[in-house]
């Protein structure tokens, strides 16, 4: 038994395609919550915790690249966006050193655990849109 009470499962890296298509179709189609299924992939695939985290900054950074392109070139952003961004950088190093820092501080059944509890709350909130 695994986090929950749910039976620990296993997947094949013949996923890796599928999720990683069937996730970006999701991204394009809500603006977000693609990543939920790599995510789930990743966990199941079992790859450990700096694996996970250091595959999953990557994908993000480089989606979050593509979506600054594509909405900058279809002239989404205004200036009050673009200064409000600039001036939430560093909120976001904040939180990335503070993730970091917690990151590395917890077991792997306590990370399993809330990474079970993000992605129940984003389907939830999937849902609920």
């Amino acid at each position: 038994m695994h986090c929950f009470g749910v039976p620990e499962i296993t997947c094949s890296d013949r996923w890796a395609f599928p999720v990683g298509l069937a996730g970006a179709f999701l991204d394009t189609l809500f603006g977000g919550g693609g990543g939920t299924l790599v995510v789930v992939y990743l966990h199941l695939r079992g790859v450990g915790r700096m694996p996970f985290r250091a595959t999953v900054a990557a994908l993000w950074l480089f989606e979050m690249i593509a979506r600054i392109l594509g909405y900058g070139a279809a002239e989404y952003y205004t200036t009050e966006t673009l200064l409000l961004c600039l001036l939430l950088l560093p909120v976001m190093g904040a939180g990335m050193g503070l993730g970091e820092r917690i990151g590395n501080r917890v077991s792997r059944e306590t990370f399993s655990r809330i990474m079970a509890a993000l992605l129940a709350m984003t389907g939830a909130s999937l849902l609920l849109k």
